[in-house]
């Protein structure tokens, strides 16, 4: 199963290859993290979701206020209502979340495949836990970051 979708991304993904691995990674990067992206505009209720955030915080402050004010009972009675709004939450993010990791399966194992012996970038010093050579999961990590980051800023996609 494995080989067959490497071999399959292959096919699709080959023409990235002629470039040096620093690009085509960074290509393939953009590619999986603007799916991401895409996937959670339109599966996540944005406002729903930021009002859901600021219920719960609220919430939170409003239980802590109670603590503090020796009203244990009710602060209780809050944190379950706020137990029910982060259900809600997760109820809207997790059709999302599910579909976001079906890509990352899928399109991961091709990213390892292609470039787990080669060193991707080098870097001037040696970082600690890093080193000197980023491997293809380091690039990969930093360079969907920085794209996330961006796109979601031009698209409006916020997570909280």
């Amino acid at each position: 199963m494995f080989e067959i979708l490497v071999s399959a991304l292959n096919f699709i993904f080959s023409p990235l290859t002629i470039f040096p691995p620093i690009i085509s990674l960074f290509i393939v990067s953009f590619l999986i993290t603007f799916l991401i992206i895409l996937i959670n505009k339109f599966f996540i209720n944005q406002s729903a979701v930021k009002s859901l955030k600021a219920k719960m915080e609220q919430m939170r402050e409003d239980a802590l206020k109670l603590q503090k004010d020796g009203n244990v009972e009710k602060a209780n009675d809050v944190l379950n209502e706020m137990t029910k709004a982060n259900l809600d939450y997760m109820r809207h993010t997790f059709k999302a979340l599910a579909v976001s990791i079906l890509v990352i399966i899928l399109f991961l194992p091709w990213v390892q495949a292609t470039y787990k012996d080669i060193a991707v970038a080098k870097l001037p010093l040696a970082v600690p836990y890093i080193g000197s050579n980023l491997n293809w999961f380091v690039w990969y990590f930093i360079a969907s970051l920085a794209i996330g980051w961006i796109v979601r800023k031009m698209m409006g996609v916020e997570y909280g």
